[in-house]
């Protein structure tokens, strides 16, 4: 019988300095006996990488999980995190990929172990959890908790993930190396967002995605991704896959009416007089919603 393997993935760019909580983290967990494991962390040709740094904090950490092996992968060239995942994932040797930020943490030592178990009772291809704040100590009321009922409709959350948008963090979603090889790597015509258009992908194929429902990481509010400091590749990456998704036969007039504004139009243009007009229901809702908010 094959003996499954986990491969544990930190992918870091400039943010190495952060990385000490991510590898605590992981030589924490109670691994169970019997499996494999390996952990990997790739960084992405950051220009003063400090390997000594990070190879001083496995040492520190190590000691919890001697059977934990570990590598350290220097990309010579930056490659965008969608190459760069891909490349480590390619690299890897795990029939389960576990993926984890640099500067996020896992909730508890408790995670790969329920992952492994939800994986095997499932029988997923694609596991997402729930992602809570670093600065909370409860269950985040996040979209992704209000909106359950959509993972056991395949249909449903396709249509959502088209229309409203992604409610499901890259963070805390979690692949069995079948899937790649299933419906292909994620799509390096993207150089930051590697999970959303995969997501899309694998549900427009029959792969359905489950919700663990449980915490899984602790994550940072910060990063490429925040609202008030995305990444101009990262807002490139967001056009070039609203522009797919308005390509849809499936998606009518009202509902690419509410794409374009809601995600393709930026604050500013939201408000000119041209755009109010003939977004008038998106724009009360605008209006609307942030109002509620205050």
């Amino acid at each position: 019988m094959k003996k499954t393997k986990i491969s544990i993935i930190t992918l870091t760019y400039n943010n190495w300095r952060l990385i000490e909580q991510a590898i605590e983290s992981v030589f924490n967990q109670i691994l169970e006996p019997g499996l494999s494991y390996e952990y990997l962390i790739v960084d992405d040709g950051t220009a003063d990488f400090n390997q000594i740094f990070v190879l001083d904090l496995i040492d520190k950490y190590k000691y919890k999980n001697i059977n934990l092996a570990f590598k350290i992968i220097i990309n010579e060239v930056n490659l965008g995190t969608v190459k760069s995942f891909n490349n480590a994932i390619k690299q890897s040797s795990g029939d389960i990929i576990i993926p984890l930020s640099a500067d996020d943490e896992f909730y508890d030592e408790y995670v790969i172990g329920m992952l492994i178990k939800n994986f095997s009772v499932s029988n997923a291809l694609v596991l997402t959890g729930i992602p809570i704040r670093k600065t909370k100590t409860t269950y985040n009321i996040s979209t992704i908790s209000s909106q359950k009922k959509l993972f056991k409709s395949p249909q449903k959350l396709l249509k959502y993930l088209l229309v409203t948008g992604n409610i499901i963090s890259g963070a805390s979603t979690y692949y069995r190396r079948e899937v790649f090889d299933e419906i292909g790597y994620f799509d390096e015509r993207y150089s930051l967002l590697e999970d959303y258009p995969f997501y899309i992908r694998c549900l427009e194929n029959g792969v359905m995605i489950h919700l663990f429902d449980q915490p899984v990481i602790r994550y940072s509010v910060d990063g490429v991704s925040s609202s008030t400091n995305m990444h101009p590749k990262l807002v490139q990456d967001y056009e070039l896959l609203n522009n797919h998704i308005l390509g849809y036969s499936s998606i009518n007039i009202f509902e690419k009416r509410k794409i374009i504004f809601n995600r393709v139009l930026d604050k500013k243009s939201k408000r000119k007089l041209i755009n109010v007009f003939k977004y008038f229901d998106q724009y009360i809702y605008y209006i609307f919603t942030r109002f509620i908010k205050k």
